[in-house]
């Protein structure tokens, strides 16, 4: 379609008649705003299908609702034509399966390769389709984080029965009874140096309560002679308590080797 003039939507419009008395059109299309002296394709649907009617003639004609304008208007149509549009996808339900995503992009490539609008229009939605289907693994994904999370905070938030309360603290107070030990073993072996307690603190050895206590070592002068970190905890299942000495001079080495010791330990 083509105008002399730049036009607003709806001043013309296309009908078709089922009679050649051109009295009462059965379907009228409004033609959309149009630039001067510029062919534009356009394309309207029918509310009526091919079965409802039989057309006997097709007019041009101004709006009802258009005002008075210069006759001397001119509009140019180079061709009609009516097309029963084949949907190469009818289904409702998306996503769409992988099956059916090949069967579209191969009708578009064999059944709509001369005319590149609509070929792009049908691969724009199989990208669409793909991004939806890439947002609802992400919202699955996100929902069984979800799940996880609130099982998580569930647990957490469950108060311990009365014998694992029960077992947590005979755990704690094991721990403790071995770190004293242990020290009471260390200044046994060397009379001559007095060891004293620096820190203490709670640790947890493959999933069991432990503790841990820092000791600084003297000799009879009062001159330092290093320190350590002395470990102990239970592991229930086996019914067994451990032990554990680092000492040495260089206190870096100490917590280094201790920590590394402590997390690979397994009951």
């Amino acid at each position: 379609v083509s105008s002399d003039a730049t036009i607003g939507s709806g001043l013309f419009e296309l009908a078709i008649y089922d009679s050649s008395e051109f009295i009462s059109p059965i379907e009228v299309f409004p033609i959309p705003s149009l630039d001067g002296d510029v062919w534009t394709l356009v394309s309207l649907p029918m509310s009526r299908s091919e079965s409802e009617i039989e057309v006997e003639g097709v007019g041009v004609r101004f709006s009802a609702d258009t005002p008075l304008i210069s006759s001397n208007r001119s509009l140019w149509l180079d061709e009609i034509k009516v097309i029963k549009l084949n949907r190469i996808c009818s289904i409702a339900s998306l996503p769409l399966s992988k099956e059916f995503i090949r069967f579209v992009t191969s009708t578009i490539d064999s059944s709509t390769s001369a005319n590149g609008s609509v070929a792009e229009m049908g691969k724009n939605f199989i990208k669409s389709n793909s991004s939806y289907v890439n947002s609802l693994d992400d919202r699955d994904v996100a929902a069984a984080n979800l799940v996880s999370a609130k099982a998580k905070r569930t647990k957490l938030d469950d108060p311990l029965s009365d014998p694992e309360s029960v077992q947590l603290l005979a755990a704690i107070e094991s721990a403790e009874a071995a770190v004293a030990s242990a020290l009471s073993l260390l200044s046994g072996m060397s009379p001559s140096i007095t060891f004293s307690t620096s820190s203490e603190g709670d640790i947890v050895v493959d999933s069991m309560p432990g503790r841990f206590g820092g000791f600084v070592s003297t000799n009879s002068d009062g001159t330092a002679v290093g320190g350590g970190l002395i470990g102990g905890w239970d592991c229930t299942a086996k019914s067994s308590s451990f032990s554990l000495i680092v000492s040495g001079a260089d206190s870096t080495a100490i917590i280094i080797t201790f920590n590394q010791l402590v997390e690979n330990f397994s009951c």
